[in-house]
């Protein structure tokens, strides 16, 4: 679930994830810059664990399911 507050004044990336059918959600934004906030979070269907997410900077990727994120340049 990727969620925002940018309107509000509230920058911060609100990325959630759950495994229980939405029981319970962990925030998964170790890595993301503090004011990068998100817009949209997608998993990969044929590689487990890989997420990807998108903000208004750029993007990041996850290979441990969010857990850790790396931000990714694009170079021309």
């Amino acid at each position: 679930l990727a969620a925002t507050h940018y309107k509000f004044g509230d920058y911060t990336p609100c990325l959630y994830k759950t495994t229980n059918y939405g029981k319970t959600w962990k925030l998964i934004t170790k890595g993301i810059d503090a004011k990068h906030y998100t817009r949209a979070i997608r998993a990969d269907k044929q590689r487990p664990c890989l997420l990807a997410a998108g903000t208004d900077w750029g993007m990041y990727v996850s290979f441990y399911d969010g857990d850790n994120w790396k931000r990714k340049i694009f170079s021309n």
